[in-house]
């Protein structure tokens, strides 16, 4: 039995305790606030009107339409509703999807580390394995302020070679927030065109991206949409990650095989969530204003985190996207050097739960004593954060 000696995720473990010690939850990547009034008024609405009986299992048409005109604004094609968008329970199964509908067991997926916890879990349901190309901090105050990392790409050319069946890239990148350059993914689809290697891009945090006017998913892929896999949801973009609303934009060449993975998994998702976020979706005024604010609100709540992590006296490389800042301990008082010791004594010392990321490599661990924070909180939140830091 693969997983019967499995032990709970290190998200489940810190959430465990933060709520165990009455601590500030900053492990976890969820908002303590309430996403866009307008959605709750559609969700109400549809589960009183819509039958609320299965769905087409790719999706209900209505939200297949709407993600075709919301997605035709920055991804590099336009994807048929019918035949190349699918509807699926947030962007964890997407890649589950991604991960067994197109990679063979005994072939390797290649991420970029530190990687998000589940790619593991599904390179394993997969029978397949694991390959990390390590991305590597900044190397001066400069680079800090800009949050550049940089690809090991000795690593990327080696790992490519070793019978990889499907790159994996988080983009805008969780736990890093990193936002990949356009000289890097042209690097990165070169090469796995070359190699015939098709690409899934999680691209959950595309709207959280602060540090260029957006162009994570540029007009220059195109070139390349024949080998693209695009994944993404509503869960970070409107603040509500239970809803889990997610969808994949693929070629009709890879469609059905994600599609028989997701309708054995799950078949469909919720028909009055589908119709609601569809409505949200088509409501450019309602849903822009929303992303607008939001993106600004997350800047100014990093740029404060960041600021008080680093008084504390952690090393901490701005977010270009995403909303999670990376700490490394540098002068911090904190008695531990690695990272899991750390998040424990800051949690029993200090009252917040972070995230230890030295456990999301497969080869050699980069990051060995930083720590990862969520900044998606209340502002009254954050505050009592930065108090917290201030306790001895």
């Amino acid at each position: 039995m693969r997983f019967q000696n499995i032990e709970e995720s290190i998200f489940t473990r810190m959430t465990r305790l933060a709520v165990e010690q009455k601590a500030f939850n900053l492990a976890q990547g969820f908002p303590d606030f309430s996403g866009p009034s307008y959605l709750i008024e559609r969700l109400h609405y549809h589960l009183d009107t819509c039958t609320n009986q299965y769905t087409r299992s790719p999706g209900h048409l209505a939200l297949c339409e709407a993600l075709q005109n919301y997605s035709r604004q920055y991804l590099p094609r336009t994807y048929d509703a019918g035949q190349e968008i699918t509807v699926v329970n947030g962007a964890t199964e997407g890649v589950l999807c991604a991960v067994v509908g197109l990679v063979n067991p005994g072939q390797k997926i290649l991420v970029f580390e530190p990687y998000y916890e589940s790619y593991l879990t599904c390179a394993q349901i997969a029978g397949a394995e694991l390959v990390g190309v390590p991305l590597l901090p900044p190397n001066n105050d400069q680079e800090l302020e800009d949050g550049v990392w940089h690809i090991d790409w000795s690593r990327f050319e080696n790992a490519i070679k070793n019978n990889v069946g499907l790159i994996l890239l988080n983009h805008p990148h969780n736990p890093t927030g990193k936002v990949f350059a356009e000289e890097e993914l042209i690097k990165i689809f070169d090469t796995a065109q070359k190699h015939n290697i098709p690409v899934a891009i999680d691209g959950v945090y595309e709207q959280l991206v602060y540090s260029c006017p957006r162009k994570n998913f540029m007009p220059f892929l195109a070139k390349y949409s024949d080998n693209i896999i695009f994944i993404s949801a509503i869960s970070k973009t409107l603040s509500f990650t239970g809803f889990k609303i997610g969808w994949i934009l693929a070629p009709k060449a890879f469609t059905p095989a994600l599609r028989r993975v997701h309708e054995g998994a799950v078949y469909c998702q919720p028909p009055h969530l589908q119709l609601a976020v569809a409505d949200m979706l088509n409501n450019e005024a309602i849903f822009s204003a929303y992303v607008k604010e939001q993106r600004i609100n997350f800047m100014h709540i990093r740029d404060e985190m960041r600021v008080a992590l680093s008084n504390f006296g952690f090393r901490v490389p701005n977010a270009q996207g995403t909303y999670f800042l990376l700490a490394e301990k540098h002068k911090a008082p904190l008695k531990a050097n690695l990272d899991i010791e750390m998040a424990e004594e800051l949690l029993n010392k200090h009252k917040i739960a972070t995230i230890p990321v030295s456990g999301f490599y497969v080869g050699p661990v980069i990051l060995e004593n930083w720590l990862r924070f969520a900044f998606c909180k209340r502002p009254e939140t954050i505050a009592a954060c930065k108090k917290a830091l201030l306790v001895e």
